[in-house]
């Protein structure tokens, strides 16, 4: 085949997603070795007018969609066997076991008793006996958050927490006189803060600074032109 037919040929490849990994074998009729710029895989194919990409986004499709299936019908039978649960005044020590017919660690709501019992053969305790032996220990419950006491009134330390800490702004390049402004932050909250959240407190002040300057006086101020300083008004 000539030179321009080797190149169609190529072209064809290229279009459909493919780069050759051999010479060109000739003929647009004889197989070509190639391989899918996307996923890899290799095939001889015909570099004709019939040549099709590669099918691995079709596959990929197929794959996510059975595993999506396969997790409904889980989703389903774990439902089922909640309800079963419930019936049977027994609780789940472990998560389902995910196969029907396994044993499945459970718990008497009543009486505490422990029973290892097949999954798809829940039966209500008898309240007899000591249980099953081996039951897996119960889920450590969670260690609550320590919330912050606000101090009351009265307290010594309530008006240092409601108390204001003034924050004043420089905006340099507007005439001096018109260039500050001032905001405020919680003393209370700004001694219990983080660093990090103390620098997003600042930034969202920053960013209410050079909005309120852009709107007021219709003047683009760059946030890096703001600086400030805190506590007593800087002269």
């Amino acid at each position: 085949m000539s030179k321009a037919g080797e190149a169609l040929a190529a072209d064809r490849i290229a279009a459909a997603g493919y780069r050759a990994l051999e010479p060109f074998p000739g003929k647009v009729n004889q197989r070509w070795l190639m391989e899918c710029t996307e996923c890899g895989e290799q095939q001889r194919l015909r570099p004709d007018t019939k040549l099709k990409p590669c099918q691995h986004k079709k596959r990929e499709q197929q794959h996510q969609e059975a595993v999506a299936s396969e997790q409904r019908l889980y989703d389903a039978l774990v439902a089922v066997r909640t309800r079963a649960l419930s019936t049977k005044n027994l609780r789940a020590l472990e998560p389902h076991p995910g196969i029907e017919g396994t044993l499945w660690w459970v718990e008497c709501k009543h009486c505490g008793r422990k029973w290892h019992m097949k999954e798809d053969h829940l039966r209500a305790c008898p309240h007899k006996g000591s249980g099953d032996a081996g039951a897996p220990l119960p889920p450590a419950k969670p260690v609550p958050k320590k919330r912050t006491r606000k101090p009351k009134d009265g307290d010594p330390s309530f008006e240092r927490f409601w108390e204001p800490l003034p924050v004043w702004w420089t905006v340099r390049g507007l005439p001096e006189g018109s260039n500050r402004y001032e905001t405020a932050i919680m003393r209370g909250w700004w001694d219990k803060a983080t660093a990090r959240e103390r620098e997003d407190r600042l930034a969202e002040q920053r960013d209410h600074i050079v909005a309120t300057v852009a709107k007021a006086r219709g003047v683009v101020v760059d946030p890096a032109k703001v600086t400030y300083t805190m506590g007593e008004e800087p002269r």
